[in-house]
């Protein structure tokens, strides 16, 4: 491998280890599993073939209302990468390339989120690559426009907070069901400026998202 090349990998790597160096999974109980659709008791008796069909539909039906979604359907919803292994036993270059395909999905996905094809490829994309443990902070910004739905609720109910750098202020929405108010955004982003730098961040990726899905598709290729 080349000095660059070399270099470059083990900056993926590292990258990898501190964004997900304390991200924990917490099981919801036996035979339960998280969803944004079901009750945990409901999605754990549903197998993983159901849900990466429950998934496509999803996406065929975005795909139908607008075609940049086709991009994802050979890369994070194809079948081979469903029936890939789970994610904790990537390791760190294939870990670092999903979370950068899911983040693509997520930011294209947010215009769309109040509608219940959205909630099907999140149902999917949860159980598959578990994005409500690892791409926290990416899954709430998606729905973040959102914020007074109870679709919106829902997600950060499901989400696992703990491993979230920017919305463990949260907490409150997961413990009572109420979505936050408007103004509490509005207080948050003035008092903290790392929250504030992410949330422009994110609405300015997701406002000029463009087709780029095809380019992680070959990259997924490449790890599962």
């Amino acid at each position: 491998m080349a000095p660059d090349a070399n270099a470059s990998a083990i900056a993926l790597a590292l990258e990898h280890l501190k964004a997900h160096a304390h991200a924990r999974e917490v099981r919801v109980g036996a035979n339960q599993k998280p969803s944004v659709l079901f009750t945990t008791k409901e999605a754990g008796d549903i197998d993983r073939e159901s849900i990466h069909a429950l998934g496509v539909s999803g996406l065929e039906e975005l795909t139908r209302v607008d075609g940049r979604f086709d991009a994802h359907v050979k890369g994070l919803f194809s079948k081979r990468v469903a029936e890939g292994g789970y994610r904790e036993g990537q390791d760190a270059e294939a870990s670092a390339e999903t979370s950068r395909a899911v983040k693509a999905y997520l930011r294209l996905l947010s215009g769309y989120f109040i509608e219940r094809a959205a909630s099907k490829t999140i149902e999917y994309l949860i159980r598959r690559f578990k994005i409500h443990v690892y791409d926290v902070d990416e899954l709430i910004a998606c729905a973040l426009p959102w914020h007074s739905t109870a679709e919106f609720v829902k997600v950060v109910q499901t989400c696992q907070l703990e491993n979230s750098k920017h919305f463990k202020w949260l907490s409150g929405v997961k413990e009572t069901g109420a979505a936050p108010p408007r103004d509490a955004l509005a207080v948050r982003c003035s008092k903290d400026k790392a929250f504030f730098t992410f949330c422009a961040q994110s609405a300015s990726e997701m406002a000029t998202t463009k087709v780029r899905g095809r380019l992680l598709i070959f990259a997924l290729k490449r790890h599962f």
